[in-house]
Parts: structure tokens; C-alpha cells; sequence
């Protein structure tokens, strides 16, 4: 197997190391955007301007008639039939597999020697060399032009790709700490890592990434440590973000573990509902004080105010964001509230009481 060195190891490993990701993906962002502002003040892509450098200066030096050669941006290889020195240009003739022949016109700096492999230098002439410099020129001014512009905004020619290396390895790094230490929280999150399935494995190992790079840009480093009440990834704003990701493949997981599985279910004792409504009391106490009207209103109406649901939550969630961040993270437990203190009301005797059926434990 060939190996190659990337000559920006050591800074992207110094970037990734001393700089949070919020700022590794910023920089990276910002340089990309110069970059587009840059290559489009040219008129093109500065790579490519790189490489049709080479070629002119290999191609006029080296060329002759009955060389074998391919435009940069094609496959077809024509021959040589003769050269204009002071135009910098070649004439190649093309002969498809039924015997026609088509000759086209090339720039030196858009065709590439194949055969030989190997050419000998030739001695240019003064209008090949005057040619060469004026050509070679220009595509240096355009150049020159590029990194102008990106030096006037800060950036350096490999930024935006320096940056990028440096955000992926510092969430790679990231990942393969939680994998190793597989903390309880990571576990309740998404499950333990499966081992004989590798398509699953793959998908647990893609969704820690993802859990990984969400607590990065939070400022969460460590771990193990809990970081928030709910003991989930931290910041209500991050859990948002990535809960989606995590219930899809936590739900793929369970489904292509066991596919039958059921989870065993019966309902809970009275004993029961009276300390999980003890539970969800605590939480619900925390609700931002506009809130709790609507949940004492959920905890007294029987049947709940479906129809005045959707209009309550469109106030509620359009107002502060710490409010809208409350909801979405507890209205389960608003629901399981109201459901807790609807079982409750009935008597064990009561023909009703297949409520609590509802409020199963698996």
C-alpha cells in the first residue's frame, strides 16, 4: 500500500488540540467563503491554474511532432502534427476506431505528454520562450490576485481545508473517548455497543459521533461527568439538536437487535403512581412560571383540552427561547402528569380503573 505524508499534520494536530470546535468550524467556514470570493475574482479555480503552470512549462519544453498526447480535461489521445511557437499552441490529430480522423487546436498548457514517458528537452527558440514567460505570466498574476485577496482577510491558502481536518479529528478524538469509556449516561442514551452485528456497530459508532461533536460545540469535555439535571447531553439548546439522530438509531438499533421483541408490560400499583407523581411534581415545579398555568389546566380537565392544545403551545413556544427549550425537553412528562393524577382518581373497584393499564411499566 502507498503511504503519503500530509505536510499540515502537525497544524491541523496543534489546531485540533488548542482550539474549541465552535471556533474549528468558524474558521473553517469563514476561509471557505474567502476562498469562493477569491477563486471567483480570477475567474477560476486556483488548483487548476497550479497544474496548467506545469504543463505549460513541461509541455513547451519538451514537445515535438509525433509525440502522443491528452488534453488536460479529456481522455482521448491524439498525435502531434506540428507546433506554432510564437502562438504557444499544437495541432493534434484525433483517429477514432472506424478510421476518422479530426485535428484540434490546443494551448501547450492544456495538453499533457504520454507517449514517451519520458521526453527529450528541447532547445525553445526565442518566440517559444517569449510565448512561455507571457503565458506563464498571466496565470502568476491571477494567482498573485488570489492569495492578495485572501491575505487581506486574514486567511492563509490551505485554511479552509486545514480547519476542517482539524474540527473532524478533534470530533473523531472526541468519539473515541465516549466509545471507550461508555458512560452510564451514553448508555441510557443510546444503548451498549452491539458486537455481532458490524452494520449496527457502524450506526452506534456514526450516532456517538454525532453525540460527540454536539457536546463539543457545547464546551462539554469530560466524559463522564454529568452535565445537566437531566443527566443527557448538557445544554437544552444541544440535546434539541441531536435527540432526533439519537431516537432514530437508538429505535433502528432495538429493531434490528431482536425485531420481535416485546417489552414485557403491567400496570402499575397505586403505591406506584403515587411516587412517579411525587417524581414528575419536581420537575414540573421547574416549569418557567407562564407554563404552569397550562399544566394545572392539563392536571384538572378531563378529557384534556386537545382541541386548545395546538393554540396553547403555538403562544407558548413562539415566546422566550428558555421557555420553548422547557417544553420541548418536559412535555412528555406534562402528559404523563395529567395521565398519573387521571388514575389516581380512580378507585381500584371502578370499571374505569383499566386507566392504569395505560401507564404500564416495561
Amino acid at each position: 500500500l502507498a503511504t503519503s505524508r500530509d505536510p499540515h499534520a502537525p497544524e491541523i494536530h496543534r489546531k485540533a488540540t488548542t482550539l474549541d470546535l465552535p471556533t474549528l468550524e468558524r474558521w473553517a467556514a469563514y476561509a471557505r467563503v474567502v476562498e469562493a470570493r477569491a477563486t471567483h475574482l480570477i475567474g477560476g479555480d486556483p488548483a487548476h491554474a497550479r497544474q496548467r503552470l506545469a504543463r505549460l512549462d513541461h509541455t513547451a519544453r519538451h514537445v515535438a511532432v509525433g509525440h502522443r498526447v491528452k488534453a488536460w480535461d479529456r481522455r482521448n489521445i491524439g498525435t502531434i502534427s506540428s507546433l506554432d511557437d510564437s502562438a504557444g499552441t499544437a495541432q493534434v490529430e484525433f483517429v477514432s476506431a472506424k478510421g476518422t480522423t479530426a485535428v484540434r487546436t490546443f494551448n501547450w498548457g492544456d495538453i499533457t505528454i504520454v507517449d514517451p514517458s519520458h521526453p527529450q528537452p528541447r532547445q525553445l527558440s526565442e518566440s517559444a520562450a517569449v510565448t512561455v514567460e507571457r503565458t506563464a505570466a498571466d496565470i502568476r498574476d491571477r494567482l498573485d490576485r488570489w492569495h492578495a485577496h485572501l491575505s487581506a482577510a486574514g486567511v492563509q491558502p490551505n485554511d479552509a481545508d486545514v480547519y476542517t481536518a482539524a474540527a473532524s479529528l478533534a470530533v473523531n478524538r472526541a468519539a473515541a473517548t465516549l466509545r471507550a469509556a461508555e458512560p452510564a449516561w451514553l448508555i441510557a442514551l443510546l444503548g451498549p455497543r452491539p458486537l455481532d452485528n458490524p452494520a449496527a456497530t457502524q450506526v452506534w459508532q456514526d450516532t456517538v459521533r454525532e453525540v460527540a461533536a454536539y457536546r463539543l460545540r457545547a464546551g462539554i469535555v469530560e466524559p463522564i461527568e454529568p452535565t445537566s439535571p437531566a443527566h443527557n447531553l448538557g445544554e437544552e439548546t444541544t440535546w434539541t439538536m441531536v435527540s432526533d439522530t439519537v431516537a432514530h438509531a437508538h429505535a433502528w438499533l432495538d429493531d434490528i437487535t431482536d425485531p420481535t421483541l416485546t417489552p414485557a408490560l403491567r400496570a402499575r400499583t397505586p403505591d406506584e403512581l403515587q411516587q412517579r407523581q411525587v417524581e414528575l411534581d419536581a420537575i414540573l415545579a421547574s416549569a418557567p412560571a407562564d407554563v404552569r398555568g397550562l399544566i394545572q389546566k392539563m392536571q384538572t380537565m378531563d378529557p384534556l383540552p386537545f382541541d386548545e392544545i395546538e393554540n396553547l403551545l403555538t403562544d407558548l413556544t413562539s415566546a422566550h427561547r428558555e421557555r420553548q427549550q422547557w417544553i420541548l425537553q418536559h412535555w412528555p412528562h406534562v402528559v404523563e402528569a395529567s395521565q398519573v393524577v387521571a388514575a389516581l382518581d380512580v378507585s381500584p373497584e371502578d370499571p374505569q380503573s383499566g386507566l392504569c393499564d395505560e401507564l404500564a411499566l416495561g
